[in-house]
């Protein structure tokens, strides 16, 4: 059985054991060209340090939350999500509170069950708790199988981010 729960400290090395695996597929598979270059990251051994600092960050923060799957008390999934006010002049609120999801990761394993579906129901919850209407997200276009889940969801395709490095 699948259980969601907000991440603790303790649960550190399950997300680190995942969020590596997703890094590690970004780089294989689908960071290409001038992308490549700007996001490559150096798996070296003060990596895990750096991304417990952000972790650690991330847990204790308000307006962050990062909810993790377990099976049978072992991290398979992570959900990171967020909120901001936006300022926007040219619609008729000039604020609005808006929802992110930064980071979804499953397992390999896990893929394909329902699991970040279980994920986005509990932050779903978490964005309804704080009035966010709309929740926004990126993804790299040439991963074909988040652009079906997200959409399966319910989020409009509406633009492509686009990048470029500065010379």
């Amino acid at each position: 059985m699948i259980t969601i729960k907000k991440a603790k400290e303790s649960d550190f090395e399950g997300y680190y054991r995942i969020w590596y695996q997703m890094e590690l597929m970004h780089q294989k598979k689908f960071f290409k060209g001038v992308k490549k270059e700007l996001f490559k990251i150096n798996f070296n051994k003060d990596l895990k340090n750096k991304i417990k600092k952000i972790y650690l960050k991330i847990i204790r923060k308000r307006k962050d939350c990062l909810f993790i799957a377990l099976e049978n008390n072992k991290v398979i999934g992570f959900i990171e999500i967020g909120q901001r006010v936006a300022k926007r002049p040219t619609m008729k609120l000039n604020k609005i509170k808006e929802g992110f999801i930064w980071d979804l990761a499953m397992d390999k394993k896990h893929q394909g069950k329902g699991n970040a579906s279980l994920l986005k129901k509990e932050s779903y919850q978490w964005f309804k708790a704080r009035k966010i209407k709309y929740v926004y997200l990126s993804y790299d276009p040439n991963n074909k199988h988040a652009e079906r889940v997200y959409k399966k969801w319910g989020f409009i395709i509406d633009m492509k981010r686009v990048v470029a490095k500065i010379k």
